[in-house]
């Protein structure tokens, strides 16, 4: 008789336990900085250059042979301009340019730019 009562007291005590819910409340703070960010898209434009479509972002582009001074001062079959300059010459073609910015603390920005290479010669 010792033993069953030890057995529905230990059946007892574990319904008990297993009927316990536990509960606690708290809070979560989070704080983070969001950076603003700029892309910039380079499209073909109808009037100039072609680029590819492979999406890569180093274009090569193929120009041709070109002189200072055997390459006259026109539209070329590529859709590049030649003009010449005091030092030398330049080539020019349009594109369009799509900018999208996010998370700029300001809705005005000014977008400047500067095409150049390792050498001093600089191309604009």
């Amino acid at each position: 008789m010792k033993h069953l009562l030890l057995a529905v007291a230990i059946i007892l005590l574990a319904g008990l336990i297993a009927n316990a819910q536990t509960t606690s409340n708290g809070s979560l703070a989070v704080t983070g900085e969001v950076d603003g960010s700029i892309a910039l898209f380079f499209f073909s434009d109808p009037s100039g250059y072609t680029f590819s479509a492979d999406g890569l972002a180093n274009e090569s582009i193929s120009i041709g042979d070109l002189s200072a001074y055997g390459t006259p001062n026109v539209l070329l079959a590529n859709n590049f301009t030649k003009g010449m300059d005091a030092d030398g010459f330049h080539l020019s073609t349009p594109f369009r340019l799509q900018v999208m910015e996010a998370n700029l603390a300001s809705a005005s920005y000014t977008l400047s730019a500067h095409l150049g290479d390792n050498d001093p010669t600089v191309w604009y």
